[in-house]
């Protein structure tokens, strides 16, 4: 084996790994210089924050006023609809 001819080997080898080791330092410090990516809870601000606020205080306003009105007609004698149209399971036809 010529001694010669290994070394040219191993010194193109080495070549070949400083330049994969300089790639992967050069990657290693952009992936530290940027900046990371923030996870967990999103905050809101004032004016959304009120927005929110609004819609909910709406939205369980108007329910409220469904859950009177349906408990009116209950105490009535009234029964609200049923999903399936009819107003009480004796009215229904035999399965």
């Amino acid at each position: 084996m010529d001694i010669e001819h290994v070394i040219s080997q191993l010194r193109a080898e080495q070549k070949r790994l400083d330049g994969i080791i300089a790639t992967l330092e050069r990657l290693s410090e952009e992936h530290v210089a940027r900046s990371p990516q923030k996870r967990g809870r999103k905050f809101m601000d004032k004016k959304s924050r009120a927005a929110v606020s609004e819609r909910m205080k709406r939205y369980w306003r108007e329910k409220r006023k469904r859950d009177q009105a349906a408990c009116r007609l209950t105490v009535n004698g009234d029964h609200p609809p049923v999903a399936d149209g009819h107003a009480d399971k004796g009215s229904r036809a035999p399965a």
